[in-house]
């Protein structure tokens, strides 16, 4: 994995396409999110650590696992065990887990990714394709940096967004370089 870039993304066990058949293996298991540095084209990881959530005194509650191989991620996620630890005492979902992950820039690189994610690269590509219909695909190019991605109109004159900024974790540096090939507009990082 050295030459090969990573992100911070995730993965919910219960949206898997595998999850129902792998679940009689765990049944004590209500569900996982598995995450970490993944490899951005989802071959592997640099490491991994996993939030699950099992039954505890009649209630779902979350629980912190992580391996000696990874404990690099106290040091690397920092933000996110931070915003964890202001949920001490509180049986938090996945769901919520998963939008917290979203909001902090990892991405959702599950089989079924929320759909507030879909959602999301639904609303960027029709902004792009409203900017390429009123000024071209020649001024019009998609700009992504480590936490977010937006649209620009550009010109010798001015330069001005088109369109909301989004997480980065709505997609990989590959899935929006395949983006910009597809409607062949300009893609630059920050």
């Amino acid at each position: 994995m050295q030459n090969n870039e990573c992100i911070k993304a995730f993965i919910s066990f219960s949206r898997q396409n595998y999850y129902e058949n792998a679940k009689q293996f765990e049944p004590e298991l209500i569900d996982r999110i598995s995450l970490g540095n993944f490899d951005a084209d989802g071959n592997g990881c640099e490491y991994e650590f996993q939030v699950e959530w099992t039954c505890l005194g009649g209630e779902a509650t979350p629980q912190l696992k992580i391996f000696s191989d990874a404990l690099k991620c106290l040091a690397d996620h920092r933000e996110l065990l931070d915003e964890l630890a202001q949920l001490h005492d509180k049986h938090f979902t996945p769901d919520e887990l998963s939008r917290l992950l979203v909001k902090l820039g990892y991405k959702d690189m599950s089989d079924n990714p929320l759909e507030e994610v879909k959602t999301d690269f639904q609303r960027f590509q029709r902004e792009i394709e409203a900017a390429i219909n009123q000024y071209g695909v020649d001024h019009i190019d998609v700009v992504y940096s480590e936490d977010k991605i937006w649209g620009m109109y550009h010109s010798s004159k001015n330069s001005f967004s088109v369109t909301e900024d989004y997480s980065s974790a709505m997609a990989s540096k590959k899935e929006i370089e395949g983006f910009c090939n597809t409607y062949d507009i300009g893609c630059c990082e920050e």
